[in-house]
Parts: structure tokens; sequence; C-alpha cells
């Protein structure tokens, strides 16, 4: 029995992410788990407001 769930991760790629048979069978393990880790929490308005004043959009349309 494999220390892995493949069969489990397989209908996971399929079903849920879209990946076809193909693709998921070739992708190496680093990969599928940078897909499927946990996600990093949302970010806040207050979040977003401090990173918008950190970096601000540049006006392109003048320069």
């Amino acid at each position: 029995m494999s220390a892995f769930p493949f069969d489990e991760w397989l209908r996971l790629s399929v079903t849920v992410l879209r990946i076809s048979p193909e693709a998921f069978w070739a992708m190496s393990m680093r990969d599928w788990l940078t897909l499927t880790a946990a996600q990093s929490p949302d970010i806040t308005p207050d979040d977003l407001r401090a990173l918008m004043t950190r970096f601000p959009d540049k006006d392109t349309v003048n320069e």
C-alpha cells in the first residue's frame, strides 16, 4: 500500500481542480503540494489600504 493517497488526489485533481489525469500524473510532488496547500488568510481592507499606500499605482498615462 502506498504512503500517498494517489486515488484520492487524482479524484480531487479531476473533479475539483479540473486538472486532466495526464496533467496530474505529469505533475511533480512539489507542484501538487503547492496546489493543495492551505491558503493564506484573506487580506483585510486595512491590509489592502496599507499596501496601496506603500506601493501606489504609477501614472502610466502621463509617462
